[in-house]
């Protein structure tokens, strides 16, 4: 069993990569305060938060999924941003989520 230094070690060198990887695409920017989102960064997780309660939605109307369930489902289909505008379409455009959280709304379609 790893230490729990070696744990932190490997914690830490899995966020580096990721921040890496988020400069890389243009999501974040280094800056006198540290680290801080661009509009693409933004934009990308705005639409992440919008395909995610979309989804929390379609599982609790459609699927008869409980409010309480639906948000590990969530997790792993929010990705499919493509699917997002037919899922709300579907629905009827709703605005909030099953736990009465705001829907973002669409944006543009060039969004990232």
């Amino acid at each position: 069993e790893r230490s729990l230094a070696e744990r932190l070690e490997a914690v830490g060198a899995d966020m580096a990569a990721a921040i890496r990887a988020l400069r890389k695409g243009g999501m974040v920017a280094v800056g006198a305060n540290g680290l801080t989102l661009t509009d693409a960064g933004r934009q990308r997780g705005t639409n992440l938060v919008r395909s995610h309660r979309l989804w929390e939605t379609y599982l609790a109307e459609m699927g008869n999924v409980p409010p309480e369930s639906v948000h590990d489902v969530a997790e792993q289909l929010e990705h499919a941003h493509e699917l997002a505008e037919e899922i709300s379409a579907h629905l009827g455009n709703p605005t909030v989520d099953p736990h009465g959280e705001e829907i973002p709304p669409a944006s543009d379609p060039t969004r990232s």
